[in-house]
């Protein structure tokens, strides 16, 4: 007879090694690109990183790659929207437009 369920690990294994940025989830593999572009397109700076981490992690280490602007306007999508990261694009003497999560 067959078993109806399965038991599964769940104890979380230390990752051994430099970190490859490829996320692993159900799914499978999964890599996320952020990106600063400027007015044109043209890509300024890339980060990569795993699939599963939130984006707003990356937003401002980012930022702090590249000169602002005074005046300029940075835009966002909502996986970028924090509080935390519109008060640093005023600092830096920016505008923000970001689009804000329901």
């Amino acid at each position: 007879m067959l078993p109806l369920f399965r038991h599964t690990s769940t104890v979380q294994v230390q990752k051994k090694g430099a970190p490859t940025e490829i996320g692993h989830s159900r799914g499978g593999a999964s890599t996320k690109i952020h990106a600063v572009v400027d007015a044109y397109g043209n890509p300024v700076h890339l980060m990569i990183n795993e699939g599963q981490r939130n984006d707003i992690v990356y937003a401002i280490p980012l930022l702090e790659q590249v000169k602002i602007p005074e005046d300029s306007q940075i835009l966002a999508n909502r996986g970028y929207d924090s509080d935390q990261l519109i008060d640093y694009i005023y600092s830096r003497g920016a505008v923000p437009t970001v689009r804000r999560k329901a």
